[in-house]
C-alpha cells in the first residue's frame, strides 16, 4: 500500500515570495512505500548496492528496503546501532558565545523534543549515508526528514515515486534556505556493511528453527517380521493411542524404537554461527564485542570499552561539526543569533569532585562552607 504524503515544500512556500514555486511544489505529490518484506538474500544485498552504485541512474530505494527490513527484525543490530545513537542523545547539547557562556535564548529555542528528534535522525546519517531536511521557520523549530528512498544526492532531486528518475532539483538558491543535506553523495552508511551478516543471520535462525521443529519431536522406527498388513495397521494404531506417560501397547511380534535426532553439535554449529555474525557487527558499530557481551577478562574489557570510546568521541565531533559548519546557518531563518557555537554541556562528576577535595583535605586545606554549599549546590 502507498502512503501519499503532503505537496513536498508546500507548507513553507505558502504565502511566501516565491510564487512561481509555490504551485508547482503544491502540485507535487510523494508515494512512500513501506519496506519490501519479501525474503531477502546475499544476492539481493548485491543486486540492491549495484543499483545504489549505478553510474546512469542510481537509486537506493531497493538498498534502504532492506536496511529498514533488518533494523525492524535484527534485534542485535537494533541494540548496537541504538547504543551509540544514545551516546548522543543523551548529552546536552548547549549554545554557547566565544567566552563558553550559554546563550540562553538560543539554547531554549532548541531545547524541545523535535529538536531531539532532528538530532536523531542527522546522527543516523552515519548509518544511512545521505539524509535530506526541511525547514519550517513559521512556528519555531520543526522539520521533516525527506524520505531517504526518493533523494536522489547524485542529482540533488527529490523523486515523486521511487522508482523514478526525475523529480524536483533541491540545490536551487530558491529552495536551498529551506533544506540541508547532510553526508556524502556516494556515501552508503554503514549499514551496507552491517546488513549483509543480518541476512546470514536471519535465513540462518529459519534454519535452525526448521532443524529444532524436526529435531524436537521423538521418530518411530517399526520393525515387524513379513508383510503383514493388519499387524502393521495394528501397530500404527496403538502408537496413535500412546498415553501422556509414554505408556503404549505394541502388538506381539512388533519392535518399535523411538528415536530423538537431536544434536547438541548441530545445535552449536548453528549458535556459534550466529555469535560469529554478531560479535563482526558490533566491530563493525561499535569498535569491539566486549561492552554488549561477557569478555574473557576485566583487561581486555577496559581495552574494548576505550575503543568504543574511541568511536563515541568521534561521534561527537561528527554531530557538532555538523551543527557548527552546516546547521548553524540557518539559524538566521529564526532570527536567532549565529556568532556562537553548538557544543556539549559538560558534566559534573560529583564523585571525582569529592575524591579531589578529599585529597586537598589531607593537605592540609580548609574548605569553607559557602564554598561547599555552591559547588555541590547545598541547600540549607
Amino acid at each position: 500500500m502507498e502512503m501519499a504524503s503532503k505537496g513536498l515544500f508546500s507548507n513553507f512556500w505558502t504565502g511566501s515570495k516565491r510564487e512561481s514555486y509555490t504551485t508547482e511544489t503544491q502540485q507535487f505529490t510523494m508515494f512512500e512505500r513501506p519496506p519490501g518484506r519479501s525474503k531477502k538474500d546475499i544476492g539481493s544485498c548485491k543486486s540492491a548496492i549495484m543499483q545504489a552504485e549505478s553510474y546512469y541512474n542510481p537509486n537506493r530505494a531497493d538498498l534502504y528496503d532492506i536496511y529498514a527490513e533488518q533494523l525492524d527484525f535484527d534485534a542485535h543490530l537494533k541494540g548496537i546501532t541504538e547504543k551509540r545513537t544514545l551516546n548522543i542523545l543523551n548529552k546536552e547539547i548547549v549554545y554557547v558565545d566565544q567566552d563558553g557562556e550559554i546563550i540562553e535564548d538560543v539554547t531554549g529555542f532548541f531545547s524541545i523534543p523535535d529538536f531531539e528528534d532532528f538530532l536523531r535522525d542527522a546522527f543516523e546519517t552515519r548509518y544511512w549515508g545521505y539524509s535530506l531536511f526541511e525547514f519550517d521557520y513559521k512556528d519555531g523549530f520543526n522539520y521533516t526528514l525527506i524520505p531517504r528512498k526518493h533523494v536522489r544526492p547524485e542529482s540533488k532531486i527529490v523523486v515523486r515515486n521511487q522508482t523514478d528518475a526525475t523529480g524536483i532539483q533541491y540545490n536551487t538558491p530558491d529552495v536551498e534556505k529551506f533544506v540541508l543535506s547532510f553526508g556524502k553523495t556516494k556515501d552508503l552508511g554503514i549499514l551496507k556493511t552491517a546488513v549483509y551478516y543480518s541476512v546470514y543471520k536471519r535465513n540462518t535462525y529459519g534454519d535452525w528453527g526448521n532443524y529444532v521443529e524436526l529435531a524436537g519431536n521423538n521418530f518411530e522406527l517399526i520393525k515387524y517380521s513379513g508383510n503383514d498388513i493388519m499387524l502393521k495397521n495394528a501397530t500404527e494404531n496403538a502408537l496413535k493411542k500412546t498415553g501422556a506417560n509414554g505408556q503404549v501397547a505394541i502388538p506381539d511380534g512388533v519392535d518399535v524404537d523411538f528415536i530423538n535426532k537431536s544434536s547438541t553439535s548441530q545445535n552449536q554449529l548453528f549458535e556459534g554461527f550466529t555469535q560469529k555474525l554478531n560479535d563482526e557487527q558490533s566491530k563493525l558499530i561499535l569498535g569491539q564485542t566486549m561492552t554488549t557481551d561477557d569478555g574473557s577478562s576485566r583487561s581486555q574489557a577496559e581495552v574494548h570499552q576505550t575503543q568504543q570510546n574511541d568511536i563515541f568521541f568521534a561521534d561527537e565531533q561528527y554531530i557538532l561539526a555538523f551543527l557548527n559548519f552546516k546547521f548553524k546557518k540557518k539559524l538566521p531563518n529564526w532570527g536567532l543569533n549565529q556568532e556562537g557555537t553548538f557544543t556539549f554541556k559538560k558534566r559534573e562528576n560529583i564523585l571525582a569532585m569529592l575524591e579531589q577535595d578529599k585529597a586537598l583535605k589531607d593537605l592540609g586545606y580548609v574548605f569553607t562552607p559557602e564554598y561547599l554549599k555552591e559547588k555541590y549546590n547545598i541547600n540549607d
